[in-house]
């Protein structure tokens, strides 16, 4: 599966539609909160489903709430992070995406890019497209998951709206 994850968008559409075009291979967007006016605006440019949770900047809605579960090859803990600390902490954001069996958790809040396994989840924040911070470039996440006879092989890069790419990072979770 092929994912598209953004999030801290702020209503810079510009931006989020030239990631959705560098990732149009994508099954599926993902988007961490703030803003869901952009979530929305989005699904009328692209063919793939766009889901969405709310962030700091949003109320929360039946169609947009503070967390989901996404089924993908393994279930995704969807959140913004406002409400768990992300800021301070990622524990937190391990502890629910393992309550609710997540083996991967996504987030966003500091629009800061990160990637990296923490108590065996696969935790991604995708950057912001909008207002990056710590010298970072506008980014977003794409995220490759490939299930084999043996397990699910995760890889992980950020990638700027100009098709660079910033960052690469590969996980393998053994059945």
């Amino acid at each position: 599966m092929k994912l598209c994850i953004v999030s801290d968008t702020h209503l810079r559409t510009e931006e989020l539609h030239a990631a959705a075009l560098v990732a149009a291979d994508a099954d599926l967007i993902l988007h961490a909160g703030d803003e869901v006016a952009d979530a929305k605006w989005l699904t009328a440019y692209v063919d793939v489903p766009v889901i969405g949770v709310a962030g700091n900047w949003d109320t929360p809605t039946q169609e947009y709430p503070l967390e989901r579960v996404v089924a993908a090859d393994e279930p995704i803990l969807l959140v913004h992070g406002h409400r768990l600390g992300v800021k301070a902490s990622l524990w937190p954001l391990v502890e629910r995406a393992k309550a609710v069996g997540a083996r991967v958790a996504v987030y966003g809040h500091t629009h800061i890019r990160y990637v990296g396994v923490e108590d065996g989840v696969l935790v991604v924040n995708p950057g912001s497209l909008a207002q990056p911070r710590g010298g970072n470039p506008a980014t977003f996440a794409r995220v490759d998951s490939t299930r084999t006879s043996s397990g699910i092989h995760y890889r992980v890069e950020h990638w700027t709206t100009a098709g660079a790419v910033v960052s690469e990072f590969e996980w393998f979770v053994e059945k």
